[in-house]
């Protein structure tokens, strides 16, 4: 299986980019896989009729797996987070763990065959493994199957897949099924045997979204960076590799506040020139996923009354008290997305620029919210230059920083940011907005 590995300290495995050119022996588990007709495997470009069959024939087979598995584990390791991804360059866009000899919670125990590769690994919640996964290898292929154990998670079970032709890969698949179904695709195209581009599409019960990844190599055929691309335009970064930089860390993050903070101040300034007629009472910076990509939202009284009326045209009734007040309450703190005035910080691009420099610096990393303190910082000294006024002006604006799927991280980081009276209020409000809920419906 072409597997790829987090650690130097395992010198059995190879990382992703030497492991393309081995020749693997034929498969030696759940080798029934690799016996599917060659017309049939080319279906899962167009229905995922293969991994369908995958999954229905290993949906009831935990016991079976393990009981053929488990024999060839020569030892059993732990590690902090992952070591091994089906999914090409897996480890480089998620969390890549490392050897540990102390198991804690969210630590995952790899069982291993005599020549270090994975046929097993343990996901351990608590003091029991919650998900177990099998891992299978051949020449084509790259497969695993993860098991829910004791159903604690949605999905019964999640199958992966990654076809390759002359040892690079074509297409990578997953699917899993438990309150929905959930089926995900990313089709490569390769130059000079190294993945460039990605065609992806993921699949969740009735809703469809599909993307781009590109992929950047240096000279030796090593990974630089991998970016996403929706149709709109919208891009982000989902990995870039460290880089050497002969600029202190200090000194980028310093120029980097400077730069994030007479951005916001011009943006805020330009705003508020632009909408005198509007009464400001929210300022977000929002982040990306990842964290180095960062807008901003404004939210105003009138644009408030605007979207309430806007929900009312839709359908949305208060089944207690006056709709448009209902609404109002239960829409004020709920999400940037909705009314809220939506804007890039002025000279995003070269904001952009400086926020690929400071990741690829290693200072901070994807996904781990270590930038959020730096935002933070940025919204204090904006407040200071006076730019959402003094007084009872100040106590009538709430600023904070919003990152996606959380909507209570708003609330939460207002306390670092805001007079107590006005942090203190903003989680007032946004509690009646929640109470609220249950007397919102649609007709």
């Amino acid at each position: 299986m072409y597997y790829e590995h987090g650690s130097e300290t395992n010198p059995a495995i190879a990382p992703f980019s030497k492991l393309r050119r081995r020749t693997y022996k034929e498969p030696d588990i759940l080798g029934q896989v690799a016996h599917v007709p060659e017309d049939k495997r080319m279906e899962v470009d167009v229905d995922f009729e293969r991994i369908e069959a995958l999954y229905e024939n290993y949906k009831d087979r935990h016991e079976d797996v393990l009981s053929e598995c488990l024999p060839r584990v020569a030892e059993w390791r732990w590690a902090s987070d992952s070591m091994y991804k089906i999914r090409p360059y897996g480890l480089e866009m998620e969390k890549k763990g490392r050897w540990i000899r102390t198991p804690r919670p969210g630590s995952i125990q790899y069982g291993l065959k005599s020549d270090g590769e994975p046929i097993i690994s343990r996901l351990y919640i608590g003091q029991r493994y919650d998900k177990e996964t099998f891992y299978y290898r051949s020449d084509t292929e790259a497969m695993s199957l993860t098991y829910s154990v004791g159903g604690a998670f949605d999905e019964l079970l999640l199958v992966e897949q990654t076809e390759y032709r002359d040892t690079v890969p074509v297409r990578y698949v997953r699917l899993g099924k438990g309150s929905i179904t959930r089926r995900y695709i990313e089709r490569y195209t390769a130059n000079e045997g190294y993945i460039c581009h990605a065609r992806c599409t993921s699949y969740e019960g009735s809703r469809t979204v599909s993307f781009e990844h590109e992929y950047e190599h240096d000279a030796n055929g090593d990974i630089v960076s991998i970016r996403w691309r929706y149709p709109g335009g919208e891009s982000g970064t989902a990995y870039l590799r460290k880089s050497q930089l002969s600029t202190s860390k200090e000194d980028l993050i310093g120029a980097l506040r400077a730069h994030l903070t007479s951005s916001a101040i011009q943006t805020v300034t330009h705003f508020r020139a632009e909408h005198l007629n509007e009464r400001l009472y929210a300022f977000a910076f929002v982040t990306s996923a990842e964290g180095n990509r960062l807008h901003c939202a404004f939210a105003t009284e009138e644009g408030l009354d605007r979207i309430a009326m806007e929900y009312i045209s839709r359908g949305f009734r208060a089944s207690k008290g006056d709709h448009h007040a209902t609404l109002r309450t239960w829409l004020r703190w709920m999400s940037p997305e909705d009314g809220w005035y939506i804007h890039d910080l002025h000279e995003a691009e070269a904001l952009n620029r400086q926020l690929d420099e400071v990741y690829a610096s290693g200072i901070y990393k994807l996904y781990d919210n270590k930038s959020t303190k730096l935002y933070l910082d940025v919204l204090v000294d904006v407040d200071r230059a006076n730019c959402f006024g003094a007084g009872i002006e100040r106590e009538a604006i709430a600023i904070g920083l919003s990152i996606p799927d959380d909507p209570e991280h708003f609330i939460k980081s207002a306390r670092r940011v805001n007079p107590k009276s006005v942090a203190d209020r903003t989680r007032k409000e946004f509690v009646q907005g929640i109470k609220l809920e249950q007397f919102v419906h649609t007709s």
